[in-house]
């Protein structure tokens, strides 16, 4: 009787030392979970106003907002500049390209009266969008953008007091208050010893001729000094002389345009020189069959049947 009693009580006990054990494994993982991840923290500048990298970046969860991934061009053949990146995080809380256009106002110093046409060429290298075009609007106003970006981009993009102008915005310490400097990166034009103060802001046809001459993404609305002005004017006379295309965007890469898989120029109604053309009849019937036969966008080639490729024909 007396053993029967022992293992009771030693039963007893094991089983009140597993649960202590398991509430400890409980609260260990709890603790672990909320507190052992490191905050984001805001871009930190140095003396010489360079902006290094946040130590730590997440992923974006909110598979809403555009930016949820990387968006790019095949114009883009370089690296993205430090003051050219975008947030790899996302908040929970979305608005339509719409709303924001309606919600915000932009002056007209990048020569660019839309929000949204600012917004796609800082966050995707698409800078050649006229959103005065309805078919434009059409494509873009149901799409998706989370707060944060919306911020980084558009909202809080040129407030000298927000984080998010000082992450795309070099800042000199070395003057007497703290003052934007000529923002344009190495790689473009002269590389600054000192970056000087800025003569102008940066347009978005600028922007545009130094993403598809040079390869590079960089902000319209950025600071910009006289030498770096004068660079980017003379690119802007060799970028009008070149024939224009338009970008082809996708998601978290790029692709190449396939001459024989495209519409002669212009081809879309969302291209800003879009004006259309008089179709003849064979075009006519040759778009009624492609439809009839579910096969998809395609449009007739100019070229001769000769010189077509296999998959063409």
């Amino acid at each position: 009787m007396y053993i029967k009693a022992v293992k009771l009580s030693l039963r007893h006990s094991i089983q009140f030392i597993m649960n202590i054990l398991m509430q400890i494994l409980i609260f260990f993982c709890f603790y672990h979970l909320s507190f052992s991840r490191p905050l984001p923290q805001p871009p930190q500048e140095d003396s010489d106003g360079e902006t290094s990298e946040p130590a730590a970046k997440k992923t974006c969860l909110n598979k809403l907002c555009y930016f949820s991934t990387l968006r790019t061009t095949q114009w883009e053949s370089h690296d993205r500049p430090l003051k050219s990146r975008v947030n790899k995080e996302c908040s929970l809380d979305t608005i339509s390209f719409a709303d924001l256009e309606k919600e915000v106002e932009i002056s007209d110093k990048t020569g660019e009266t839309s929000p949204l046409a600012l917004l796609l060429c800082r966050g995707a290298g698409v800078c050649d969008l006229d959103f005065t075009n309805p078919e434009v609007l059409k494509k873009w106003k149901n799409t998706q953008i989370c707060t944060q970006h919306a911020d980084e981009l558009l909202r809080k993009w040129g407030d000298s007091n927000s984080v998010y102008h000082k992450q795309h915005v070099y800042r000199s310490k070395k003057l007497a208050k703290q003052e934007n400097v000529c923002s344009i990166p190495d790689g473009v034009g002269k590389t600054h010893n000192t970056r000087s103060l800025p003569n102008t802001v940066l347009k978005i046809n600028q922007a545009d001729a130094i993403l598809k001459q040079l390869g590079y993404l960089v902000h319209p609305g950025i600071p910009i000094c006289k030498v770096h002005y004068d660079f980017v004017q003379t690119l802007m006379k060799e970028h009008e002389r070149k024939p224009r295309k338009r970008a082809f965007i996708r998601e978290g890469s790029f692709i190449e345009p396939d001459v024989e898989d495209t519409c002669p120029l212009p081809r879309s109604a969302c291209d800003p020189d879009f004006a259309a053309e008089g179709k003849t009849n064979l075009q006519t019937y040759f778009k009624e069959f492609v439809k009839a036969a579910n096969v998809g966008s395609l449009c007739p080639s100019q070229r001769r049947y000769s010189n077509l490729k296999d998959r063409t024909k």
